[in-house]
């Protein structure tokens, strides 16, 4: 189950990686929305589990704030 939350997480990365190579931003922002609607369901899906809490509230936080930093940066 934890897989599939990095396996987004990664795919989140290398959607950033387009951005960054990419200057036609308003392409790439649904696809990172979409993303991080798909982390935020995973993550609401393992908030049962104590075992991974923590780490999924460091990624969320970390999303959050990559989001926040490409928004506010074009």
């Amino acid at each position: 189950m934890y897989l599939n939350l990095l396996k987004k997480w990664h795919k989140i990365n290398e959607k950033i990686q387009m951005i960054e190579q990419n200057t036609d931003y308003l392409l790439y922002q649904n696809m990172i929305l979409k993303s991080f609607k798909g982390i935020v369901k995973c993550l609401n899906a393992y908030q049962v589990n104590c075992n991974v809490g923590l780490a999924n509230k460091n990624i969320t936080i970390l999303s959050i704030n990559i989001l926040i930093i490409y928004m506010t940066s074009q």
